[in-house]
């Protein structure tokens, strides 16, 4: 062991030990400078051990990783403990995405060495991607057959898929709540699933063009436990996404002071998701002609949901709506 190993002061550590490593490992001092890097760091960048012992990174890989590199590095120097992001990461021939993880090392309680690895997330991420994609397939599939039953439903499921995104987005900026870009995409699809209990419902119920019966009303509520049936196998599978869908399938007519159905939850015990798409499908059922009605005013869409702020809406998803309404009904083009 050469004395530049020897300064770091730990007796399990060898070049050797960390070679192994399938992924990109290096260490540094806690200027940044480069004590050793592993064969597969200098693969990914194509550098000799000669071009990297001593350097910091900026000078040696590309600027643009460098620069995200030593942001990561700048946190661990400022918090003092173990970060972990990942990272976009370009090398020599190709780019992929990377779960970054930075060890600080310490000698009497002053940092000594950044211990730094980085795990390779790019077959993951291409394999998530073509999940993705075909979840979002399957579920256009499944929502387009839902809106076939009344031939205002395409609008229908356009205003309340917009509309139940940019309230997570509003509820993410102005809140506390840890509202993810994942759930935001989930909640944008999910919600084109809301009504599929529909289609185990009489079509000659919904597309009735008078009010309906008490006895007719309640077939017609049935179609929120009944569309948890229909997808009940996908929630076999324990996917997040479907539970999710499951969530707002069965909760979205609840209401906030518990008068609403199929169980009469109230409050905070209804799903946060289910409370979102409440307010997005009564919107846009109101925005769109339906078979025993016009489309409503927009002034008077605003007022009703309003009135039913803390009785049927949750107030905190009501205030997100008003706060992106306009954006909405320019983004949907109704007037």
């Amino acid at each position: 062991m050469d004395n530049k190993h020897k300064m770091l002061n730990i007796p399990a550590f060898t070049p050797d030990n960390f070679g192994d490593i399938p992924n990109p490992f290096w260490i540094t001092n806690a200027k940044g400078e480069i004590l050793f890097a592993n064969v597969h760091f200098l693969r990914f960048f194509r550098r000799t051990r000669e071009q990297v012992n001593g350097k910091v990174l900026e000078d040696i890989i590309e600027r643009r990783t460098s620069k995200e590199l030593l942001r990561l590095f700048q946190f661990l120097l400022k918090r003092g403990e173990t970060v972990r992001e990942e990272l976009l990461l370009t090398g020599a021939n190709t780019t992929g995405y990377f779960c970054v993880t930075m060890i600080p090392v310490f000698n009497d309680r002053v940092l000594s060495h950044v211990f730094c690895h980085a795990f390779d997330l790019t077959p993951l991420k291409n394999k998530c991607t073509y999940i993705a994609r075909d979840r979002t397939a399957m579920t256009n599939i499944l929502a387009k057959y839902a809106e076939n039953m009344l031939p205002e439903a395409k609008q229908h499921l356009q205003i309340i898929s917009d509309a139940s995104a940019m309230v997570a987005v509003a509820l993410r900026e102005n809140h506390s709540y840890k509202i993810t870009k994942d759930f935001i995409k989930d909640i944008r699809e999910a919600s084109l699933l809301h009504d599929i209990g529909n289609l185990e419902i009489p079509s000659e119920l919904l597309k009735k063009p008078s009010k309906l019966s008490d006895e007719e009303y309640q077939k017609v509520k049935e179609h929120t436990t009944k569309g948890v049936k229909i997808i009940e196998g996908f929630l076999e599978t324990g996917s997040a996404f479907f539970n999710l869908c499951a969530e707002i399938i069965e909760y979205h007519h609840e209401a906030f002071d518990g008068s609403g159905y199929p169980h009469g939850l109230s409050g905070t015990d209804i799903p946060f998701s289910a409370r979102i798409v409440s307010v997005a499908d009564s919107y846009a059922s109101m925005r769109v002609k339906r078979p025993h009605r016009k489309a409503l005013e927009r002034d008077k869409i605003l007022k009703i949901i309003n009135m039913e702020r803390g009785k049927k809406f949750d107030p905190m998803i009501v205030d997100a709506f008003f706060s992106i309404e306009r954006g909405l009904n320019a983004l949907i083009n109704l007037t």
